[in-house]
């Protein structure tokens, strides 16, 4: 039933019900994601594909034991993790015994048992066990699209939804963070969200308190710094930028988002007239995002730029014109 509604047709259909459970018998169905379903394959992941197809492999043993591993399996692929269970090269075999078709046909129905299991869980689990993330990816849409207020609204409600519910502490972070960057983009002349906003950053950063919360809590005092920045109080940025830095760890690593902390951290001390501070902040920048891919080319660039006016500023015109140039010939090959 699952695979009909994501293709628009069943997995087996011959000329007649007798071909069909021939199919059923003998035949692997297509994959979601194959040639034969191009109009909706793009739009299946691929973790979904492989709990489909393990929920219709032919050997018993080769399924789901039950439905709370189905269910299990459905809430990794939902969070954007692989499921438990890995793609297999399935092998195109033949079963003419004539007693198969008893047999076909009693799978078949085992078939249906576990698909109407699946749509059950999948809408229990989308309306009951993880409402909170479907405001969480709302409010993310539309941050993406500029729709500020929105996103606020959604947050709010993921917010309130998730306290109600017991949400895990890491999720709530990132909803209030995400609660923050809507107050933050609304910021206009004459009205000042900033105080909203450092509220929700404060409320991710105090939530995000085991090992699946660093990325939160980085993104946190992220940006409670760039408000401190923005607001001329550079002292407290720095503390926020080093409680950022410290979050880092084994569970979460981002060497891009740690070159643009340093950066920042680089920025700010030259501000204050601190050359060998911001330099030594901007030199580690300039490090760790050679270490990374060419993506962050542009970043780089960056840094290597502010790099050169703070080593021109303190006096050390040699190794300013270095990087300089280092900057001059990365823009002119990129």
């Amino acid at each position: 039933m699952i695979y009909e509604v994501l293709t628009g047709e069943p997995p087996f259909l011959g000329a007649n019900a007798v071909q069909t459970i021939l199919m059923q018998i003998n035949e692997p169905p297509p994959s979601l994601r194959s040639k034969h379903h191009q109009q909706t394959s793009v739009s299946i992941p691929a973790g979904l594909d492989t709990v489909i197809m393990h929920c219709m492999e032919k050997e018993p043993g080769q399924r789901y034991s039950s439905m709370d591993d189905v269910k299990a399996d459905l809430q990794l692929v939902k969070r954007g993790l692989p499921p438990t269970r890995k793609s297999i090269k399935r092998f195109h075999f033949k079963l003419k015994a004539p007693g198969l078709l008893q047999t076909g046909a009693v799978t078949a129905v085992g078939t249906i048992v576990i698909f109407f299991g699946m749509a059950f869980w999948i809408n229990k689990w989308q309306y009951e066990f993880v409402p909170w993330q479907q405001d969480f990816a709302a409010a993310k849409h539309e941050l993406e699209r500029g729709e500020y207020g929105q996103a606020v609204m959604s947050a709010e409600h993921g917010i309130k939804i998730g306290i109600a519910k017991n949400a895990p502490k890491h999720d709530l972070a990132g909803i209030y963070n995400l609660l923050g960057d809507g107050y933050k983009s609304m910021v206009k002349p004459g009205q000042d969200s900033l105080k909203d906003a450092r509220k929700a950053y404060e409320k991710a950063a105090a939530l995000s308190i085991d090992s699946k919360s660093a990325k939160h809590r980085v993104q946190a005092y992220l940006n409670l710094g760039d408000i401190d920045k923005s607001m001329g109080d550079k002292r407290a940025a720095l503390a926020n930028y080093n409680l950022a830095l410290s979050s880092f760890s084994d569970q979460y690593v981002d060497n891009g988002q740690k070159a643009r902390l340093l950066v920042r951290k680089g920025v700010v001390h030259e501000s204050l007239g601190e050359f060998d501070a911001a330099n030594k902040q901007l030199e580690e920048a300039v490090t760790v995002y050679k270490s990374v891919d060419t993506v962050n080319t542009p970043a780089l660039i960056d840094a290597l730029e502010k790099l050169s006016v703070s080593l021109k500023a303190s006096g050390d015109e040699v190794k300013a014109k270095q990087y300089s140039d280092d900057a001059k010939s990365l823009r002119a090959s990129y």
